[in-house]
């Protein structure tokens, strides 16, 4: 079973600006998760560090945790 979860993560790029602000979130295994919201609110970053993808992006902490398929 896979789940991710994030628990008040936070990124903030060294120009200060702050992409993503508590967010507070756990996403089940087999559930549909939609991100919406107005232009340069966060999404494509929250997504980023779920897949671990981006300079200076870093990955959550509880995402370590799950497990993969076939692991």
């Amino acid at each position: 079973m896979v789940e991710v979860s994030f628990h008040e993560v936070t990124k903030v790029f060294p120009n200060g600006t702050t992409a993503v602000d508590a967010l507070t979130c756990t996403i089940a295994d087999g559930e549909f998760m939609v991100l919406a919201g107005p232009s340069r609110c966060g999404k494509t970053t929250a997504l980023r560090m779920v897949a671990g993808l981006g300079e200076g992006v870093a990955r959550p902490e509880p995402l370590a945790s799950r497990q993969l398929a076939g692991s």
